[in-house]
């Protein structure tokens, strides 16, 4: 309630600008959730926001523009799909297969940006340019050769694989 009632001062006279710090951290997902549609409500209203958070998927809802900031200096800054740019343009494909079955990988790698398919037991990983939407062609091909599916999970990568990649660090003490 506290943070409501900040957020609310805050806006009362409704400012062009307002700095954000960490307005989610410690609160419960109800509030969470409030504050979030209120940070989209005020940027729909014309207001400009600047929003710092350690919570990537936030910055990924959220946020038009991110700048990404390690021991007080501005590393990268661009959208998320710029920064993801930044650091690949691959993405995963990963499979589960009731069985595994090694000439699958054979005819997966012959679609158009598939870059490399792993095959390990019942799980096949395809690795596809970032652009290029292929997964239908993907299981569509798998179903032509009685792939028995169990799952599919496609990993993009996001912020937080960004901000790993290019502060090195991947736990800070």
């Amino acid at each position: 309630m506290k943070r409501r009632l900040n957020i609310a001062c805050a806006i009362a006279h409704r400012p062009k600008l307002i700095i954000m710090d960490e307005p989610t951290v410690g609160i419960d997902p109800h509030s969470r959730n409030y504050i979030l549609n209120s940070v989209r409500k005020l940027n729909e209203m014309g207001c400009t926001i600047i929003y710092t958070s350690h919570y990537m998927e936030e910055v990924e809802e959220i946020c038009t523009r991110v700048a990404i900031v390690d021991h007080g200096k501005i590393i990268a800054e661009g959208t998320k799909e710029q920064l993801v740019a930044t650091i690949t343009d691959v993405k995963e494909i990963r499979i589960e297969l009731k069985k595994g079955n090694g000439k699958l990988a054979e005819i997966l790698r012959g679609i158009p940006g598939v870059r490399s398919v792993d095959m390990l037991e019942q799980t096949v990983r395809v690795f596809c340019d970032l652009e290029v939407d292929n997964l239908g062609l993907i299981l569509k091909k798998l179903i032509d050769h009685d792939a028995d599916i169990r799952s599919v999970e496609e990993q993009e990568p996001n912020l937080e694989t960004v901000f790993l990649t290019l502060t090195g660090r991947t736990l800070r003490d």
